[in-house]
């Protein structure tokens, strides 16, 4: 166990999004914003579900009555909206790697943590979910990752590759995303979507930004049919004008995630050219965030 507090970090999904599930690679990156874990002497309100915590108790074989546990995700609510609306940058992944960290035997490997996790959360979810937000949350930074058998490699940021996280404001469920695709026949998109995704993998750790925003155009291309093939609405919420509108810039723009709302990405090598495009996006009604990667994975505190 512990000495008393963990953080993890929460994720954003760069490529790869739905394809995963397929094992197809996915590229995610670590963001400044951490979920907190502790052990606390008296009884203290939790942030989230108390099922999450009875979840990760139940994976590594604990009591969960005689603990009590202080959990925060105050970092993922949104500091520029006075509405208190959560981000959807992965906070329940990144709690869940914060308490296994937290109640697991102190000696205990980053790969068995991972497992642990992943197990966790999928018992919480309810069996969705592809684990690229847990293996974020525990190494930390930059990140490809396969589901099957799970498979990541820590990457440097490419050079010379400017990004700004924008928040449309509005919530979107992954769990019921997946659940949808789940429920259908799949179409020939989804081998196009696994193709164009080994690509931009490929792109993202050959560490050429150059060549990212190059195999954008197609991935985004390939995500578009795959969304109108499974009616998901990945690019809903003012996402699809925000693409068209970085089209016309020369940036690459994209939903993040299961897309639908929440948060979307930005990648230039002209910052001029993005701080044009985020004005743009702002006055849309989005708002851009303070995000950076974040190099650190589940630390104790």
């Amino acid at each position: 166990m512990s000495s008393g507090t963990a953080t993890a970090p929460g994720k954003i999904v760069l490529s790869g999004e739905y394809a995963v599930l397929g094992n197809a690679p996915a590229i995610a990156m670590a963001v400044n914003r951490r979920a907190v874990a502790s052990i606390v002497t008296t009884p203290q309100p939790s942030a989230t579900d108390t099922q999450l915590l009875a979840s990760v108790c139940q994976e590594l074989g604990i009591e969960r009555s005689e603990l009590n546990v202080l959990q925060d995700t105050d970092a993922f609510y949104s500091a520029q909206d006075r509405s208190g609306r959560k981000l959807g940058i992965g906070s329940s992944a990144a709690l869940t790697v914060a308490l296994c960290r937290l109640l697991a035997p102190a000696e205990i490997e980053e790969g068995a943590l991972l497992q642990v996790a992943h197990a966790a959360h999928r018992r919480f979810q309810g069996d969705a979910g592809s684990g690229v937000d847990i293996a974020t949350s525990v190494t930390g930074g930059l990140l490809c990752y396969r589901r099957e058998p799970v498979w990541r490699r820590s990457l440097a940021w490419p050079s010379g590759l400017h990004y700004k996280v924008l928040w449309s404001g509005v919530a979107a469920s992954t769990v019921a995303k997946i659940d949808k695709l789940q429920r259908q026949e799949h179409k020939d998109s989804v081998a196009r979507l696994a193709s164009v995704a080994e690509t931009m993998a490929d792109c993202w750790m050959s560490g050429n930004g150059a060549a990212v925003l190059s195999a954008h155009v197609e991935y985004l291309a390939a995500l578009r049919q795959f969304d109108s093939d499974h009616q998901l609405g990945v690019f809903a919420a003012g996402h699809d004008a925000l693409c068209i509108a970085a089209e016309t810039l020369g940036l690459a723009y994209k939903p993040c995630g299961a897309g639908g709302g929440d948060i979307g990405i930005a990648l230039s090598n002209d910052t001029d050219i993005l701080d044009q495009f985020v004005a743009q996006a702002r006055a849309a009604g989005f708002l851009p965030l303070d995000l950076q990667l974040d190099p650190q994975g589940v630390s104790d505190a």
